[in-house]
């Protein structure tokens, strides 16, 4: 309830209030998101899901996480917004850093239907499902032939 409870090393914290996440099969999800420049823009190459054990807070796979495929939760995620916000998170990240041209993003739905982004990685993981990973490799060779111009 207070944070002078809590026994801290004296250094920088950043908290984050936690959200009440919307659950998938009784646990806690999150969505994660690759992406890549295409054309003007940011495409999804991919969303994964990772889930918690039950009772936990985190997603993560080697501290007990699992995957779901994205299909099992769909219909409950609004992808026309998705595409914007990354598409729009791209756009940003582009004007301080140009060569941005993959990234992903950690996300979740919250129980009252929003959106949270917990945080974008500018070297994204490796994902664990192939269709993801392969889109995701098709997407970086299409950017590499663009900058070498080895098509052209």
């Amino acid at each position: 309830s207070s944070l002078q409870a809590i026994d801290l090393p004296k250094s920088a914290y950043l908290i984050q209030e936690a959200i009440e996440t919307q659950p998938f099969k009784d646990r806690r999800y999150d969505l994660r998101i690759l992406a890549h420049h295409k054309d003007s823009g940011y495409v999804i190459s991919g969303v994964g899901i990772r889930h918690s054990p039950y009772q936990s807070i985190t997603t993560h796979t080697l501290n007990g996480g699992s995957i779901s495929s994205f299909q099992d939760l769909e219909d409950e995620v609004d992808t026309s917004f998705l595409s914007s916000f990354v598409n729009t998170c791209g756009q940003v990240l582009q004007k301080s850093f140009p060569l941005v041209e993959e990234f992903s993003l950690d996300m979740a739905k919250s129980a009252q239907g929003q959106y949270y982004l917990f945080e974008v990685n500018a070297k994204p993981m490796i994902f664990d499902e192939t269709d993801i990973q392969t889109q995701g490799a098709k997407h970086i060779c299409n950017i590499f032939y663009k900058l070498t111009k080895f098509l052209d």
